[in-house]
């Protein structure tokens, strides 16, 4: 059946069957994400992604009791720019971003399994969000490195928004995956946090500090040795 929701035009195909006293319950929603629409659904994204996006969600559940949610979004006829050396994607070259949502009994929303994948970038992970969906933390990979996540919904300056902090451990070879291979002047671990604040999926400030303490540097203006405390912000 076509349908509309925000005057973003979609599709949605609902299929039951009987199995043993249970109705498994299928629905397909799909269409296109363009500008506009991003913008009704409050994820304006015009810097970040600058075309129409395929995508697919499927609902299953018993009945109307949702179990699962899974959502698919073709990435190929957009740019692809990931804060990763050497990892951008060109619109027309395939990528794909993945999200599975599992409700909870208790309101709690798991997400089990999320990732966007590239010819060059590759990233997955989990999370949790709160009952109020105003709070998550998770954990995830970004080209073979770990990271830890965190996501609030915060208002500052006046503003209301999305608080997005990612935190890992770079070592020589977590930087070298991600392309910044800096053996000439930093060798040893550092420890870095990025803070991105939020409206929809609009960046407006990103704040970066780096603990350099387990790291020995290098450099013309700064030599120190692993253990020496030494931070960047």
């Amino acid at each position: 059946r076509q349908m509309c929701i925000r005057d973003s035009p979609i599709t949605v195909d609902v299929r039951h069957t009987a199995d043993g006293g249970m109705t498994p319950t299928t629905t397909i929603i799909s269409g296109v994400l363009d500008n506009a629409s991003r913008e009704a659904f409050g994820l304006g994204t015009d810097r970040l992604l600058n075309a129409a996006i395929p995508f697919s969600a499927e609902l299953h559940g018993d009945r109307w009791d949702l179990s699962e949610i899974v959502i698919d979004l073709d990435l190929t006829p957009v740019d692809v720019r990931p804060p990763i050396h050497q990892s951008d994607k060109a619109a027309g070259v395939p990528g794909t971003a993945q999200v599975l949502i599992e409700p909870q009994d208790d309101g709690l929303i798991k997400v089990p399994a999320f990732s966007i994948l590239t010819a060059s970038f590759a990233a997955s992970g989990q999370l949790t969000v709160d009952r109020d969906a105003t709070h998550a933390v998770g954990i995830g990979t970004a080209n073979g490195t770990p990271f830890q996540l965190e996501w609030q919904r915060v208002s500052e300056k006046g503003k209301a928004g999305n608080r997005l902090t990612l935190a890992a451990t770079l070592d020589d070879s977590a930087r070298a995956n991600i392309g910044y291979s800096t053996s000439a002047w930093l060798t040893g671990p550092v420890e870095t946090t990025a803070s991105l604040f939020s409206q929809g999926l609009r960046t407006q400030s990103v704040e970066v500090i780096v603990d350099f303490a387990p790291a020995a540097v290098n450099l013309p203006l700064w030599n120190k040795a692993a253990g020496m405390d030494g931070i960047a912000q």
